[in-house]
């Protein structure tokens, strides 16, 4: 596991025994998790799409399973998927919402980096494993955070009726627009990058689909 304080975060990948550089700027990460939650792309693009923003203008032999397992793990900052007791307490969350967006909640993560950090992120070119590791240490005095909050929070029968309210009042006013069908097949791909699951059998499954249709 790579650890931000002891190792540097890395600039190349290794993809078939060869390491070539990659974008690290954490506009490339964000444009990936956009691009896995935008419902008008067809998942079957999303890996091409995936390296032409990782490595703009690099020639790579036909898609490979390990090409993106190097994107995958570059996007989840080097951390490995979770433990068996951990991915069963994942597993127990029932179609959990998201409680951020890094297109919908744009103005407010600017917002939170240059209030809590004092940093302009239309003038930083930071790593994104440098920017993940911010972002998970923003404060509880962030709009953003406040925000996410309200959005995680469940709201109960045996709540006082005014806080009840209060509470639906915040998380219809900062409600994530969701599309009207999901997607089966991206929800999954989603739940991959983020370190559920396996891509070879993903793919597989996919391409049985493809034989079938």
């Amino acid at each position: 596991m790579a650890n931000i304080l002891l190792d540097r975060p890395p600039d190349t990948v290794m993809i078939d025994g060869v390491d070539y550089p990659i974008n690290t700027d954490y506009r490339a990460g964000i444009q990936l998790d956009i691009l896995i939650n935008d419902d008008l792309i067809d998942w079957e693009d999303v890996p091409a799409e995936a390296l032409k923003i990782y490595f703009p203008g690099a020639v790579f032999p036909p898609l490979s399973n390990e090409m993106v397992e190097a994107v995958v793990d570059f996007y989840r900052c080097g951390k490995p998927k979770p433990q068996p007791e951990q991915q069963r307490a994942i597993d127990e969350v029932d179609d959990a919402e998201r409680t951020f967006s890094f297109e919908h909640d744009a103005d407010y993560i600017f917002s939170a980096f240059l209030q809590q950090y004092g940093i302009d992120l239309t003038k930083s070119h930071m790593h994104w494993w440098v920017f993940m590791a911010l972002f998970s240490g923003l404060s509880e005095d962030c709009t953003l955070v406040k925000i996410m909050g309200y959005r995680a929070a469940e709201i109960s029968e045996d709540m006082p009726k005014e806080e009840r309210k209060q509470l639906e009042r915040m998380k219809e006013l900062y409600a994530l627009p969701r599309p009207k069908e999901e997607i089966e097949a991206k929800d999954r791909l989603a739940e991959i990058l983020m370190g559920d699951g396996d891509l070879a059998e993903y793919f597989a499954e996919m391409e049985g689909n493809d034989d079938e249709g």
